[in-house]
């Protein structure tokens, strides 16, 4: 039985809409990989916070960035969606990990479960669209947010609720370049952190199917 990727399974027979580079870059069935590479500025509002949270990035302009995508299954035999990000700071590397996954039950839009850190401590429930004729690839936090307990999910309080809004559109006259932009709020504190940039998306190769 073939196998779909996680976004392929979450768009539905919508993915065949989005534009080249973005396709590339998110329908990744198990087994495949791509590499992603490009120049981005980062900032961060609380970086003391990092020791905590090493998805937060660090603050820099035009930093060089590495992103390996992977489509991988979980312990479940669900397809997911590994993500390694390099940042390269004036310090050195600062690397983080999310693993993309099915949503832990049906919710009444499209929509995906970020797992940060490695292992995973916090999972946001993210809304998955298309938009600009397939142009743009939107996520947002929409659902539940937990804090992750080994196969645990304990959904957080609102005073720990955040809002990622996660934008990514091709950029135009190219079939694989895309302009990315992340921004994390929080209603009482404003904006925390995010980075923007622009990346080029690798040709797909194939991988070990191995999850994690």
């Amino acid at each position: 039985m073939t196998i779909h990727s996680l976004f392929g399974y979450v768009l539905a027979g919508q993915i065949d809409r989005l534009a080249p580079a973005l396709r590339r870059h998110y329908d990744l069935p198990p087994g495949r990989e791509v590499l992603v590479e490009g120049v981005m500025d980062a900032w961060n509002r609380l970086p003391w916070a990092r020791p905590f949270a090493p998805f937060m990035p660090v603050p820099g302009q035009a930093q060089r960035v590495r992103v390996r995508n992977r489509g991988v299954l979980d312990a479940a035999g669900q397809p997911c969606y590994e993500w390694m990000r390099e940042f390269q700071t004036p310090a050195g590397l600062a690397t983080s990990y999310t693993l993309t996954k099915p949503t832990p039950f049906t919710m009444p839009f499209r929509s995906v479960l970020d797992c940060f850190n490695q292992p995973q401590t916090v999972g946001l429930t993210l809304q998955v669209d298309i938009a600009d004729e397939g142009q743009t690839l939107l996520m947002r936090s929409r659902g539940p947010q937990y804090l992750i307990a080994g196969r645990m999910l304990v959904p957080l309080p609102w005073p720990f609720i955040v809002d990622t809004v996660a934008v990514e559109r091709a950029v135009p006259g190219s079939d694989d370049r895309v302009a990315t932009v992340v921004v994390v709020s929080h209603a009482l504190l404003g904006k925390l952190f995010g980075y923007h940039g622009i990346l080029t998306v690798g040709a797909q190769h194939d991988v070990s199917a191995a999850g994690r």
